[in-house]
């Protein structure tokens, strides 16, 4: 612990919040695996002995970790890290690992679903890999490559094509991942200040990688179609915008999917007033019919899209499309960055697409989470609940009585975790009194309906309970 400590600093030259600067250091820690999955991170006390802050300070570091979702606390015991990925959960490589604090409920990640199939998947595409030991060689080499890269391209384009995405090799990048694609957008293509637009609720991923980058975040209004371009328009009539961060398929957190009218009206915004559109498709969707923002407006628009949710969170691979002067910057920026994503990894992801192993995932993950939303809404009926099959998440509005952070901790105290809207908010306004609830994520479909259950004991409670806490 002791080495590990000593890597938090306060730099001389820093411009952040004391605690934001402190927060933004453990994330990078945490996910270079430094501090791996339940590990305890430093006592409150003594973090702040070290830097010579106040306890206060820390704390609100550590609360700024936990609403980004990469800790938990256990009272009584410290603060432990929440987040993980293939291979940072434990130190053995035991074939039964169960993981630890495993009687908690987790409804608050869009983690992978828990599919048995997806491990056989997985060994079966490395067995026929095994068995190719000259192309083993040249995939694990310094740079694969271009008869090696080159149809793997091709594989991934035509799988995107067919997931209803337009794709062509000649507009993507490889990418370790959506989130490693959003912030070379914001690094490369924008600049120090710009003003990049989202709604008041989005993913947290943003707000962080804006922060951490310098760029300035500016919100509009949305509903139940999303972004609400009227205000974008008034806006626009005020200020210059260098960008619009949109996932116009099924919004995170709220569950709104962008009519085709809004669609047309954001594409010819940007034409008229040059702003970027940074479309995030990681939460994909089957084709609705709806085209894609890149594949309307391609020359002002960056597609990110990822196969954490389809393939395994693991493979850390995603694409980035882009086009003309957009693509040639990216691949540049990339290269300036790393050479390459791991030519084994997409050889894995390219095997399973052409084994028809992705889309029997893709096709069983669908099933399931269809199955899962009707379970929901027979479970939480005359609710406010907002979703629709096969999302990732769903919407629920708390009645007016009742407090987030209230629920939140009723909740903890049943071993039921979900996400406050808070943890989406993107400006200093009053959250909405909400959460989002994971249909995905490693929950067995049994402890998934427990879960609901204790969610609607708990607001059946607060209906009778007159102590409850009013807002």
């Amino acid at each position: 612990m002791t080495n590990k400590i000593e890597k938090i600093a306060i730099a001389p030259n820093n411009t952040y919040p004391i605690y934001m600067a402190v927060a933004n250091q453990f994330e990078e820690l945490i996910k270079n695996n430094e501090y791996i999955y339940n590990e305890r991170l430093p006592a409150l006390r003594l973090l702040a002995e070290h830097l010579g802050v106040a306890l206060d300070t820390v704390k609100k570091a550590y609360s700024e970790l936990e609403s980004r979702q990469l800790v938990y606390s256990r009272v009584g015991s410290g603060t432990y890290v929440k987040w993980r990925q293939a291979g940072n959960a434990d130190a053995t490589l035991s074939e039964t690992f169960i993981p630890p604090n495993s009687s908690t409920i987790d409804l608050s990640l869009n983690e992978q679903l828990l599919l048995n199939e997806r491990g056989t998947e997985l060994g079966n595409a490395m067995a026929r890999l095994a068995q190719q030991s000259a192309r083993l060689n040249l995939m694990t080499s310094y740079q694969a490559p271009e008869h090696i890269i080159q149809p793997q391209l091709d594989i991934i384009a035509r799988f995107m094509n067919d997931a209803g995405i337009p794709a062509t090799t000649g507009e993507m990048l490889l990418t370790s991942g959506a989130q490693q694609g959003l912030h070379l957008v914001l690094q490369y293509l924008l600049n120090q200040n710009d003003v990049i637009v989202t709604g008041k609720l989005a993913y947290p991923g943003i707000k962080q990688a804006a922060s951490m980058l310098g760029r300035t975040l500016t919100t509009v209004a949305q509903d139940a179609e999303g972004l609400d371009i009227s205000d974008l328009e008034t806006l626009l009539s005020k200020q210059t915008v260098n960008a619009v961060y949109i996932t116009p398929e099924y919004d995170n957190p709220t569950t709104a999917v962008m009519s085709l009218t809004r669609r047309e009206r954001l594409a010819k915004l940007a034409r008229e007033h040059n702003f970027l559109i940074i479309e995030d498709g990681a939460l994909h969707m089957p084709p609705n019919g709806l085209p894609s923002l890149y594949s309307m407006v391609p020359e002002q628009c960056i597609y990110l899209f990822s196969f954490s949710k389809i393939l395994a969170g693991g493979l850390r691979l995603g694409t980035l499309l882009a086009s003309g002067r957009n693509y040639r910057r990216m691949a540049v920026a990339q290269q300036s960055q790393y050479w390459m994503v791991s030519p084994f990894l997409t050889s894995l992801a390219s095997d399973m697409i052409l084994n028809g192993a992705a889309k029997r995932l893709l096709d069983k993950q669908t099933d399931e989470l269809q199955t899962r939303l009707q379970i929901s809404k027979d479970i939480l009926q005359g609710y406010s609940i907002s979703g629709s099959a096969p999302g990732y998440h769903l919407w629920l509005e708390l009645p007016q009585h009742i407090s987030t952070d209230s629920f939140i901790s009723t909740l903890k105290s049943h071993s039921v975790e979900v996400a406050p809207a808070k943890a989406f908010c993107m400006d200093n306004s009053p959250a909405p009194q909400a959460v989002r609830i994971s249909l995905a994520g490693s929950v067995s479909t049994e402890n998934f309906i427990r879960g609901l259950e204790i969610i609607k004991e708990c607001l059946e409670d607060s209906e009778q309970d007159g102590d409850w806490s009013i807002i």
